[in-house]
């Protein structure tokens, strides 16, 4: 359940986002953190999951997929965020902003 939660919430996030929703998108927000949260729980604390998320057909999943593991799975992450980086609208300026500061090393993932 938790990883249809999370992919719910990644793809209203972006939806709500892109149509300049802050309200929907906060609420989405919260969701997102609620499910990752859920999935801390499963015996790899989610991060197969994750893995497998970030070939999901929706840029807002395959996003937050990535945020969630530029810790432990950081190839695979960055080169997720550098490819949604180079599409166009507010999911593929999240995807660069999140790249350039995780390079900086000025964002930390829990």
């Amino acid at each position: 359940m938790s990883v249809e939660k999370f992919t719910a919430a990644a793809q209203a996030h972006a939806m709500f986002t892109e149509q300049g929703d802050s309200t929907s998108a906060n609420k989405a927000y919260n969701d997102v953190v609620s499910a990752r949260e859920e999935m801390r729980n499963f015996p790899d604390h989610g991060i197969a999951a994750l893995k497998d998320l970030l070939t999901d057909s929706d840029p807002g999943v395959r996003l937050w997929a990535s945020y969630y593991l530029l810790p432990t799975a950081t190839v695979c992450a960055t080169n997720t965020l550098a490819d949604l980086s180079s599409e166009s609208g507010l999911v593929a300026f999240s995807a660069k902003m999140t790249l350039q500061e995780w390079n900086a090393g000025r964002l930390k993932v829990e």
